[in-house]
């Protein structure tokens, strides 16, 4: 018994266009025929357009600033409320370095961020931040 040859390099068969000896050709599988639905009448396609709103939030410093709020269009006098931020913590390890006291920045307000909030309706507003 002789052992089969080798098979055309890919390259030769690519090069040549010849027929692939003793290859088989399967046809593609028939699709199963589907019973057809029955018609429901539907309604004309409509055209919905979507409307992107951008809103830019207003400049506000570090105190309480009168304001007319966007989401329930009150003059209101922001609440403001302050949280720790990127200057507070790098303060606080500047601090800590040269001083040995790294909670000066965590106690006082001038070293947080200022989000001003509605007072009415409690949406966010803007915010002062430090660094």
């Amino acid at each position: 018994m002789t052992a089969p040859s080798p098979p055309p390099e890919y390259d030769d068969l690519k090069r040549h266009d010849m027929p692939i000896p003793n290859a088989v050709y399967h046809p593609p599988p028939q699709q199963q025929q589907q019973m057809p639905q029955p018609q429901q009448p539907t309604a004309p396609p409509q055209n919905v357009q979507v409307a992107a709103v951008f809103q830019v939030l207003p400049h506000v410093g570090r105190d309480s600033t009168t304001i007319v709020c966007p989401m329930c269009k009150a003059t209101v006098s922001t609440q403001v409320r302050y949280t720790n931020g990127t200057f507070t913590y790098v303060m606080s390890f500047l601090c800590g370095l040269f001083f040995l006291c790294c909670c000066i920045p965590l106690c006082f307000n001038g070293f947080k961020d200022a989000h001003h909030y509605c007072p009415k309706c409690n949406a966010f507003i803007g915010k002062d931040k430090r660094m």
